[in-house]
């Protein structure tokens, strides 16, 4: 004689019905986007072969020093950080050394 198979109180997502979807043939949403996306480029194209267009001129020795002042900050910010954690670590051993932790434990011992 077998045992009762008893529902689990943990749920598997495996055991969930299988779900029908319906793929059509005739429509392909990835294509349909890269369609979209091509006449979308050729309409910039063609805008932009009859007017003059604008060149953005990159700026390399400003974009140099933006890099520079942002890893300086993050520096910084980790300096400050394991500063604080120093710290604390100090303060936190400064404390553990007053209070007598084996009277603690002994207490517990004797439970």
């Amino acid at each position: 004689m077998e045992a009762p198979k008893v529902r689990s109180p943990f749920r598997n997502i495996r055991t969930e019905p299988r779900r029908f979807t319906f793929k059509s043939p005739l429509y392909d949403p990835k294509k349909m986007k890269i369609e979209e996306r091509l006449s979308q480029l050729e309409a910039e194209a063609s805008n932009a072969a009859d007017g003059y267009t604008h060149r953005r001129k990159i700026d390399f020795k400003r974009r140099r020093a933006l890099q520079n002042h942002e890893s300086k900050g993050r520096i910084l910010r980790f300096v400050a950080i394991l500063i604080g954690l120093l710290i604390g670590l100090y303060y936190g051993l400064e404390w553990a050394d007053k209070t007598d932790f084996m009277k603690s434990l002994n207490l517990f011992k004797n439970v």
